[in-house]
């Protein structure tokens, strides 16, 4: 049988093996591709839940120093996500809204401090610890969306993996943060 099929016969197999591999390999990078881009999403999901109920937090702890301190401030740049985070917010713009955040914890820390009421107070030393909470929450959250928007703009920017991603317009994505100690994004220290 193998004398019948002559030259023709093995040239038609091997490309039709090859057309198959094409396939079988796009295939699969197609789904671990689109697989990855959930991953993502889902990890910017934990980055908003963790702005939202530090947003919650912050806005309690402003509360109960101003009950005690009517002249405290800073607390009017984040009422614009009171609702939550915009729908249309890029990543980067949630960074700068984490930043603000910062800021403002830091100054009702102080506040907290300086009143002589406050200190003592069991609701602001709960809040305290409720912040440190959804700081560590905040923290972890954009580890891992940096880790796993870090693996997905490798893989779409591999060859062969790029011709995939192309097809599939799959983008490179922003971290969440810029690198304080060195300047740079984290994408950038690897």
């Amino acid at each position: 049988m193998i004398t019948l099929m002559g030259t023709a016969g093995f040239v038609t197999i091997g490309v039709a093996l090859f057309i198959v591999g094409i396939v079988v390999w796009a295939s699969l990078t197609s789904h671990r591709l689109r697989r990855l881009e959930r991953a993502v999403q889902q990890a910017e999901s934990a980055v908003d839940l963790a702005l939202t109920k530090r947003f919650a937090v912050i806005a309690r702890m402003h509360e109960a120093i101003r009950t005690v301190d009517p002249g405290i401030v800073g607390f009017s740049d984040a009422v614009t996500w009171q609702n939550g985070i915009p729908p249309l917010s890029s990543i980067r713009d949630k960074a700068v809204y984490a930043s603000q955040m910062d800021m403002l914890s830091t100054v009702l820390g102080k506040s907290a401090d300086t009143c002589p009421a406050l200190p003592s107070d069991p609701l602001i030393a709960d809040l305290r610890v409720a912040i440190a909470n959804t700081d560590d929450q905040l923290q972890t959250a954009r580890r891992l969306y940096n880790a796993t928007v870090s693996r997905a703009n490798k893989i779409a920017a591999t060859f062969p993996d790029l011709i995939v991603a192309n097809a599939l317009r799959i983008e490179k994505r922003a971290f969440f943060d810029v690198d304080a100690d060195h300047g740079q994004t984290p994408e950038e220290n690897l």
